[in-house]
C-alpha cells in the first residue's frame, strides 16, 4: 500500500513529511497562548463579578440598606389597616370564623 507521501512525480516534490514546519509551530504555541489568555481573563472577570457581589463598597452597602428600608415602608403604607375592635379583648366579632 503506497501513501501520499510516497507519491512522486516527476520533477514536483509534494510529499507529506513527518517534521513540522517551524511556521506551524509558532501558529499553535500563539493559539494555545491565546486561549490560555482568554480562559484566565473570563476568570478573573467572573472573580471581579463575584467579588463585588459578595462584598460590596461600604457606601454601596448602605445605599442597598436605605433602599430596602424604603421599599419595606411602602409596602407597609400600601397595606390595608384592620380596624381595631371596640370593646374587650375576648369578645369577637360575630363573623370571625369566617376569616
Amino acid at each position: 500500500m503506497r501513501l501520499l507521501a510516497d507519491i512522486t512525480i516527476p520533477g514536483h516534490h509534494f510529499g507529506l513529511k513527518a517534521e513540522s514546519a517551524p511556521g506551524s509551530e509558532a501558529f499553535v504555541v500563539m493559539t494555545l497562548g491565546f486561549l490560555v489568555f482568554l480562559f484566565i481573563g473570563f476568570g478573573i472577570g467572573a472573580y471581579v463579578l463575584w467579588r463585588r457581589e459578595r462584598h460590596p463598597a461600604p457606601h454601596r452597602k448602605l445605599l442597598m440598606e436605605l433602599a430596602e428600608e424604603s421599599s419595606e415602608e411602602r409596602l407597609a403604607a400600601n397595606e390595608p389597616r384592620k380596624p381595631e375592635p371596640d370593646g374587650k379583648p375576648w369578645e369577637r366579632d360575630a363573623d370571625w370564623w369566617k376569616e
